[in-house]
């Protein structure tokens, strides 16, 4: 009998740990934009953010004159 009782409370616990877990995500402050995207910065700034995290083949794309949009960067072509 005790080991099914400590089973019980063993199963009531990650329940209530599942629980608050679930609720803490949910109300999780969102996550910062990243400065390329914020446009209360100075083009300058943005540009300095953008271009170090672009791959050589990005940044060799948009010297064309249609340029290829690179969705995980957020830039459209």
């Amino acid at each position: 009998m005790p080991e099914s009782r400590a089973r019980a409370f063993g199963l009531v616990l990650a329940l209530i740990f599942a629980a608050v877990l679930s609720s803490v995500t949910q109300f999780a402050p969102p996550a910062s934009v990243p400065p390329d995207l914020d446009p209360s910065l100075p083009v300058s700034e943005c540009v300095d953010d953008l271009v170090p995290r672009m791959t050589l083949e990005e940044k060799a794309s948009q010297l064309a004159n249609q340029a290829r949009a690179i969705p995980w960067l957020q830039v459209s072509g």
